[in-house]
């Protein structure tokens, strides 16, 4: 796959959410429904397991707050929304549904990835249960070494990257990407 030179020399600049949180939004240009020249794409889960079985895999570095967004990261994204959109097309005509849930993409990736979906458990903002809470949840997977999280809000995928110091929020449909030292 082949990201343009076009696409490749935009500069993304950290926009400051606060003194250490940092947030680097893609053009519209780049995202997975319009990379390409797509007019839509509902290849988010797709995407956001072959962007976390790339962390996984290899020694990425996290972006730096308050810096730019790096090449290599722009790059990676746009890899892995033509890798997925490809994915998803090539399936697209067995599917029971137009919005795969992470099993199901995991599922179609099975033959390139070797990919292991825990099973879904809900997840509260807030709640009275607090094993059921985000953080809470975030705390259980970097004790267990877990360091990928995928959780679908308002049917939008958000994967979650992060190490005991540091969280990456990347939300697949805009090409989001926050960081959190």
């Amino acid at each position: 796959m082949r990201v343009s030179q076009e696409i490749l020399s935009v500069s993304v600049v950290a926009q400051s959410i606060c003194s250490n949180i940092s947030c680097w939004e893609l053009p519209q240009c780049i995202s997975q429904s319009t990379l390409g020249g797509r007019n839509g794409s509902n290849a988010c889960r797709i995407i956001a397991l072959v962007l976390a079985r790339v962390f996984q895999n290899c020694d990425f570095p996290i972006p730096i707050v308050g810096n730019y967004l790096s090449q290599q990261w722009i790059k990676l994204i746009c890899i892995a929304i033509e890798a997925g959109n490809m994915w998803y097309d090539d399936f697209r005509w067995s599917l029971q549904s137009r919005l795969l849930s992470v099993e199901e993409a995991a599922e179609i990736l099975q033959g390139m990835y070797d990919i292991v979906v825990n099973e879904p458990i809900p997840v509260q903002l807030c709640d009275e249960h607090v094993p059921s809470t985000l953080p809470s949840q975030f705390q259980m997977s970097i004790q267990k070494e877990q360091n990928i999280a995928l959780f679908i809000i308002n049917d939008k995928t958000s994967l979650f990257i992060f190490d005991t110091s540091t969280l990456v929020y990347i939300l697949t449909p805009t090409a989001m990407v926050k960081v959190v030292p």
